[in-house]
């Protein structure tokens, strides 16, 4: 069976996590629990192909940019995300995330999704995911749901559309490398 491997980061608190645990478990956390990462799968058909759909979570905090990277390897899309009430979380997709990943892993696609859609209007986000050569630019909110099943839907998208084929008698090929 093939695999899809989702990889979401952000900073603290945007919440990866709980957009994360919303999906997988249709509950809303209560909590706030810092990680250093964590994973879900399940399995997924899209069209006629059954996957394993891995969903890693990472942590963010400065401490643990060290550890982050070594969830990158075999990604096939990423989950870029900000929080719409946090303007420094907007600013470090350019200054922060997407530099981090073209350096871990140039060419593997990603998604803008604005978090916590429910707390305001974000209206710089599709500008951005434009001039970042996004994927796509996506908005929800994991306490309400509203576009929660679409940031998931279109990331898997994105993933097997731009998945590399994988040799069948072959070891899979290396899609990110962490140096």
């Amino acid at each position: 069976m093939n695999t899809i491997k989702l990889v979401v980061v952000g900073d603290s608190g945007v919440g990866k996590t709980s957009l994360l645990f919303s999906h997988t478990t249709n509950k809303f956390p209560t909590d706030y629990i810092p990680l250093i990462f964590d994973s879900w799968a399940k399995i997924i058909t899209v069209g006629t192909e059954t996957y394993t759909l891995q969903l890693w979570d990472t942590a963010s905090r400065l401490e643990d940019h060290r550890l982050r990277p070594l969830s990158y390897p075999h990604t096939d899309a990423f989950l870029i995300c900000f929080s719409v009430g946090s303007p420094a979380s907007f600013d470090n997709i350019k200054e922060k995330w997407y530099p981090e990943l073209q350096h871990h892993c140039p060419g593997v696609p990603f998604l803008l999704v604005a978090t916590k859609s429910d707390l305001g209007d974000p209206v710089q986000g599709e500008k951005l995911a434009k001039k970042l050569d996004a994927v796509k630019y996506l908005e929800c909110s994991a306490k309400t749901y509203q576009g929660l099943k679409n940031v998931f839907d279109e990331g898997i998208a994105a993933a097997v559309k731009y998945k590399t084929p994988q040799p069948v008698a072959r070891k899979r090929a290396v899609k990110c490398i962490v140096v």
